[in-house]
């Protein structure tokens, strides 16, 4: 249980022998627990605590079951470099080593095991994605994961471990080296370390008067000494008991500032979100102010500034995540109305030929009129036949394409693990003569594509995951049959709201570009949580859905460059297809009110199974960037790549060189500028709706794609 008294505790990388315990027990009955050093582990061989817990907790001991896994540096001739080894894969393999090691042990299901973290950087990069999956596989195993580090990385692990034991020495001089000293085990200093840790280690390398002990590795006879607040930091419910004990009523309150800001962002975000459907509830939000491109049923906005999270924050903390999950269970996304559902479960078949439902949903016929494919139309590399007509064309994607892409616009899409979703609008895998096209492949570094046209109708788009890892040669990419389109129920449904016809509507497209994504669920109407599924995320707050610019219409029920532009929560997520065959009620074998769908149905079945598997793999909460381009603009870059163009700064930064939603750095700094928008160097809603109302005023085709074309027709010189 819990004490109010101090409780003291010591670590030593070896077993000092059972008479040395016994002696400090004898002369300080403070002394409580110790360091447990489970071994073999990557970073402690030495096994010699192993065997020992059980005479130990006999004479009441309480431990901190330490596992001393990979750290964040290793040294390479003589300099420290990022460890080549860390991974989400090596963080699982090792959390479910130090799982074992504990059942060796002997310490129970339920007990706390913590994770040794030696440097005081905050986790980033693969070493985040190591720690959270070695956390994740702990739980897996029904232990309880805990983190040991220095004070620089506490407020992080505070925020993704309840359970934390501090290394906070006070016996440090100048060169941060520790000055050893001998005390009387009768007569131990206080810490001065603040409440909050489990356990704070605050004197190292000390010596205990009275006891001898042989050399501890290069440390000699010394022990470092812990403060507790509990007697056996590896017993949950003691843990448990005196973490309580902190927030019990007269104790100093510890005010987590992480959590309330995420709290204040959620309202926030309550304050003016809603679903764009219907009037606007009383008391709500008005519409923004009307600009060239927006449309009174288009729903509230913010006008925040476009901002981006650090590229280290891939994970939701604790707090975080209780905020999202609670905002979930009311959450309702768009899609599958009860009739839809239930129409959906009972297709088994095709629908019947015959008239066609939905007639005049249609995609453009020309590129030029297609509002991710105008600023393509003109391409030297790959031009369109004379009549501006596309046509299906086949090329070999490889990674080195899909990153010249990426950096052509400026865009750095960040992940877990180093994963991040990509999605194609228009391709299917297979040459254009495959008479039975793959339906999916996974984990290669190239594979044949047939560049085609999204219909609203049909899979014709391609959705999966990059592995984008640090050496180049080892990125590997998978991809699904997929939409990135909404059916044509849902294009003549906001379609006929827009125009006063029927009450409510919902419908967009999202817009090429590459946007913050998690690991999350998709709330269907009546189907019930898709779960994984990824999440259309807040650009600067992971634990918010994303509020970003659509395209809908109203003119007509095709998504053309003369439409409107609506900045707004859309929930356009990424969820199964729920149907495989085209159901009548839908025009389409995918249920999308703008979300984008993997072919497979709920249960999982088919591709969607396979992606879920990916996504179970990264984990709830992580973040998952997606970046969406069309076909051609890969199809460009692999004949860029072809052509030994791909080398040259002039021919690529004419034929793909594009900022739109993701692009960071100096030029969207400009652009923004240019708009009078504030200068965040980042590329969000605000930025795409302005530059759409700038199209719009100035009588141009919208695409709110800023083009070296279009640079050249308003003379601003942000290439430059």
């Amino acid at each position: 249980m819990a004490s109010s008294k101090i409780i003291y505790g010591v670590d030593r990388s070896a077993f000092p022998g059972p008479d040395a315990m016994a002696w400090l027990q004898k002369k300080n009955p403070k002394i409580r627990f110790a360091c447990f050093y489970l071994a073999p582990a990557p970073g402690h061989a030495d096994p010699s605590w192993m065997g020992q817990r059980s005479d130990l907790a006999q004479k009441g001991w309480g431990f901190l079951p330490t596992y001393v896994g990979l750290q964040a540096h290793v040294k390479q001739n003589g300099a420290n470099i990022p460890n080549p080894n860390l991974s989400a894969a090596r963080g699982t393999a090792d959390g479910t080593d130090a799982c074992h090691l504990m059942t060796n042990a002997g310490f129970a299901v339920g007990s706390v095991v913590y994770l040794d973290l030696e440097e005081g950087d905050v986790p980033s990069g693969a070493y985040q994605a190591y720690i959270l999956a070695w956390m994740a596989a702990v739980k897996a195993h029904s232990f309880v994961p805990a983190i040991y580090c220095p004070g620089g990385a506490a407020p992080w692990a505070r925020r993704y471990a309840r359970i934390v034991w501090l290394a906070a020495p006070e016996n440090l001089d100048g060169q941060g080296h520790a000055i050893s000293t001998v005390l009387d085990p009768q007569h131990l200093p206080a810490s001065s370390a603040a409440g909050g840790p489990i356990a704070a280690q605050f004197l190292w390398e000390i010596e205990f008067s009275g006891l001898t002990q042989p050399a501890d590795g290069g440390h000699g006879p010394r022990f470092d000494l812990n403060t507790g607040l509990a007697v056996d930091p590896s017993d949950y419910a003691c843990v448990d008991d005196a973490l309580n004990d902190l927030a019990a009523p007269g104790a100093a309150p510890m005010v987590d500032w992480s959590a309330v800001a995420a709290s204040n962002a959620l309202d926030e975000f309550k304050a003016f979100s809603r679903l764009d459907v219907g009037p606007a509830p009383a008391g709500a939000p008005a519409a923004a102010p009307s600009s060239p491109t927006s449309d009174p049923h288009c729903g509230p906005a913010t006008a925040a500034a476009d901002r981006l999270m650090p590229r280290d924050k891939v994970a939701l903390d604790l707090a975080e995540a209780r905020l999202a999950e609670a905002f979930l269970v009311t959450a309702v996304d768009p899609g599958l109305t009860e009739a839809d559902f239930a129409e959906a479960s009972a297709t088994t078949v095709a629908a019947a030929p015959g008239a066609i439902k939905f007639a005049a949903v249609h995609w453009p016929k020309k590129d030029m009129d297609a509002p991710d494919y105008h600023h393509l139309a003109s391409s030297r590399v790959l031009p369109l036949p004379a009549d501006g007509v596309a046509v299906a064309a086949e090329f070999d994607l490889t990674v080195a394409d899909i990153e010249l892409v990426l950096a052509a616009n400026r865009m750095d899409p960040v992940g877990f693990d180093d994963t991040v979703a990509l999605a194609i609008r228009g391709a299917r895998l297979g040459r254009l003569a495959d008479p039975r096209p793959p339906l999916d492949i996974e984990d290669v570094a190239a594979t044949p594509l047939t560049e085609t046209r999204p219909d609203h109708r049909d899979f014709k788009c391609l959705i999966g995951f990059y592995r984008r890892v640090g050496n180049a040669a080892a990125r590997s990419f998978s991809l699904f049959t997929a939409s990135t389109v909404l059916n044509p129920k849902y294009v003549e449904d906001w379609f006929l709201y827009a125009n006063g016809r029927q009450p409510s509507g919902e419908g967009n497209v999202l817009p090429t570009g590459c946007y913050v994504y998690r690991v999350g669920a998709h709330n269907s109407p009546h189907a019930g949580p898709v779960k994984p599924a990824l999440r259309l995320t807040d650009s600067s707050n992971l634990h918010l859905d994303g509020s970003v610019t659509v395209i809908r219409t109203k003119n007509d029920e095709c998504y053309g460059v003369d439409d409107v532009w609506c900045k707004t929560i859309p929930a356009d997520n990424v969820h199964c297809s729920f149907q495989t065959v085209s159901v009548a009620g839908w025009g389409a074998p995918f249920s999308s009110a703008g979300c984008m769908t993997i072919r497979g149905q709920m249960t999982p079945t088919d591709q969607w199974a396979k992606a879920q598997a990916i996504m179970n793999r990264l984990g709830q909460d992580k973040r998952c960037d997606l970046a969406l381009v069309t076909g051609r603009d890969l199809a460009i870059a692999a004949q860029l790549r072809v052509t030994g163009l791909a080398g040259d700064p002039a021919s690529v930064q004419s034929e793909l060189g594009r900022l739109r939603p993701g692009s960071q750095g100096d030029e969207v700094t400009r652009l923004q500028k240019k708009l009078g928008l504030d200068e965040t160097g980042y590329f969000g809603g605000v930025l795409k709706k302005t530059l759409v109302d700038e199209q719009a005023k100035r009588g141009l085709p919208i695409d709110g794609i800023y083009s070296p074309a279009l640079d050249q027709s308003f003379g601003w010189n942000v290439f430059a």
